[in-house]
C-alpha cells in the first residue's frame, strides 16, 4: 500500500485510489473506486470522495455513507445510465428527453444525499432518497405549490429512466427493488381547476394581440396567431414551418424534435386567422416565427412574447407561463363549446384526463339535458 503526498488518509492499492481512517473509534477502510494513474485530475476526485465519506462518518450519517459504497453485486447509477442513453439513442427518443430524465436523477441523488458520483449502487434508489430529496426541497420555501410542483415534475422525469420500455434494456444489470423509488409519493399535489382570467385582461389582451399586425410587429403577432388562434404549446410555435398550413387547417407534425408524447393533430383555422398567417409568410424562409435558427425564435417566444404580455398584466405570480396561457384561454373555450373530447384532439393530449383537469372551467353552464321518460 503506498500513501499520497499532502492527503494522510488517502492510500494507492493494486491501482486504485482507498480512504482509510479512523473516526470516532470507527476503522474505515474503502475503495474510492478511481483509478490510480498518477494524473492530478484521479488524485482531485479521489480526494473529493475521500472527504464526502469523511464528512458523513464525522456527523454520523451512516446510511448516506452506506449510500456511497458500491454493493457487491448490483449496478452502479452510471452504469444504468449508460445503458439508458444508449437504448434512449435506438429507441429514437428525443436528445432532449433523455438529458431531462438523466439529469433529474442526478439532480435527485445530489440534493438528497450531497453528493454525486457514477460509482454509487443502484441500492441508493429508494423511497427514503424520494422523501430526503422533497425535505430537501421544501426546506425554508415560502412557496409551497411551486415548490411541489417542482418536486413532482423531477420525479417523473428522473423516473423516465425506468419507464416500461427500458425493462428489457437493464436484463443483464442487477438492480434492487426498485418499487419504492419509483411508485413512492412525495407529496401529491391537488390539482386546482381552470379558472379563467379576469374578462377585462382577455379583452385587453386580444385587442392588443389584433393589433400587433397592424402595428408591424410581425414577429411578435405571428406568436399571437399561432399560440391564442392556433393553441399552439410555445415550442411547436417556434417549430412550426410554412408547410404546416393548408387550406383551412394548420397541422400540427409530431416528431423527435419535442417531447414524445406529444400528439400531432390538424387545427381548423377560419379565414383572417389564415389568412393573417399567410401574410406573415417570409419568402425563402421555411419557419412561421422569423429567426433562421432556433435559438433566435426561442428568445421571441420567451422572452420578447413574454415581456409584451407581461405588460398588458399577466403577472409572473398568478401566470408563470404567459405563452401557455393564450392556450388555455383557447382550450377552455373548445372545452366548453365543443366537448372535452374534441378539445382534448385539438389540444394534442395523449389524454383526456389531461384536459379535464387542466382546461376545465366552469363559467359557462351548459344547458340542462332534457329528462328522460
Amino acid at each position: 500500500m503506498k500513501n499520497v503526498e499532502g492527503h494522510r488518509n488517502l492510500k494507492v492499492r493494486e491501482g486504485k485510489y482507498y480512504w482509510r481512517e479512523t473516526i470516532k473509534g470507527r476503522k474505515y477502510f474503502e475503495s474510492l473506486h478511481v483509478p490510480y494513474t498518477g494524473r492530478k485530475a484521479e488524485e482531485k476526485e479521489a480526494v473529493a470522495r475521500m472527504q464526502e465519506k469523511q464528512k458523513l462518518a464525522r456527523t454520523e450519517q451512516f446510511d448516506r455513507l452506506d449510500d456511497t459504497r458500491v454493493k457487491v453485486g448490483y449496478a452502479t447509477i452510471g452504469a444504468i445510465i449508460k445503458q439508458y442513453e444508449a437504448a434512449a439513442a435506438a429507441y429514437g427518443l428525443a436528445d432532449s428527453s433523455r438529458k431531462k430524465a438523466v439529469n433529474s436523477l442526478k439532480f435527485i441523488i445530489t440534493t438528497a444525499t450531497g453528493h454525486y458520483s457514477d460509482d454509487l449502487s443502484s441500492t441508493v434508489l429508494t423511497g427514503k432518497l424520494v422523501r430526503d430529496y422533497r425535505d430537501a426541497v421544501l426546506a425554508g420555501r415560502t412557496d409551497l405549490d411551486t415548490a411541489r410542483r417542482t418536486i413532482a415534475s423531477t420525479l417523473r422525469n428522473a423516473r423516465a429512466v425506468f419507464a416500461g420500455w427500458t425493462h428489457d434494456e437493464y436484463r443483464k444489470l442487477k438492480l434492487p427493488d426498485l418499487t419504492d423509488f419509483k411508485k413512492g409519493a412525495a407529496n401529491r399535489t391537488h390539482i386546482k381547476q381552470y379558472v379563467l382570467p379576469p374578462q377585462d385582461l382577455i379583452d385587453r389582451t386580444i385587442k392588443a394581440g389584433r393589433q400587433l399586425l397592424q402595428d408591424g410587429k410581425t414577429g411578435l403577432a405571428a406568436m399571437f396567431l399561432l399560440t391564442y388562434d392556433c393553441a399552439l404549446r410555445s415550442t411547436e410555435a417556434q417549430l412550426a414551418t410554412r408547410d404546416w398550413i393548408g387550406d383551412g387547417w394548420i397541422e400540427v407534425r409530431a416528431g423527435k424534435t419535442w417531447n414524445a408524447r406529444r400528439v400531432g393533430r390538424k387545427i381548423p383555422l377560419n379565414k383572417e386567422t389564415q389568412a393573417e398567417l399567410e401574410s406573415l409568410l417570409r419568402q425563402n424562409e421555411e419557419y412561421i416565427l422569423p429567426g433562421k435558427h432556433m435559438t433566435e425564435r426561442k428568445t421571441l417566444a420567451e422572452r420578447e412574447f413574454s415581456e409584451w404580455m407581461r405588460g398588458l398584466g399577466w403577472t409572473r405570480e398568478q401566470y408563470p407561463k404567459t405563452a401557455h396561457e393564450l392556450r388555455k384561454l383557447k382550450g377552455s373555450r373548445w372545452y366548453t363549446d365543443q366537448g372535452p373530447h374534441i378539445a382534448q384532439t385539438l389540444l394534442g393530449h395523449v389524454s383526456v384526463a389531461t384536459t379535464c383537469k387542466l382546461y376545465a372551467t366552469l363559467d359557462k353552464l351548459p344547458e340542462a339535458l332534457p329528462r328522460e321518460s
